[in-house]
């Protein structure tokens, strides 16, 4: 399996605003927060997942960020 890119703050697109979806579903972005920028608002959700999965602290999304998130 090809290795995703990293996706972080300043990012732009489809991938983010999947990310931002998927933050949102779960609780942690509110849904007029969805804009497919990664924002201030996306770090801070973005972190706080990866606290809640036992995820070392970043605010990036990696492949294994990735796939807690979309087990979620």
């Amino acid at each position: 399996m090809a290795r995703m890119d990293t996706i972080k703050r300043h990012d732009t697109g489809a991938a983010v605003e999947d990310v931002q979806q998927r933050l949102a579903t779960i609780g942690l972005l509110s849904a007029d927060e969805v804009s497919g920028t990664f924002d201030d608002a996306t770090a801070a959700a973005v972190t706080m997942f990866r606290r809640k999965a036992g995820l070392p602290v970043s605010e990036e999304v990696d492949d294994k960020m990735w796939s807690a998130l979309v087990d979620a």
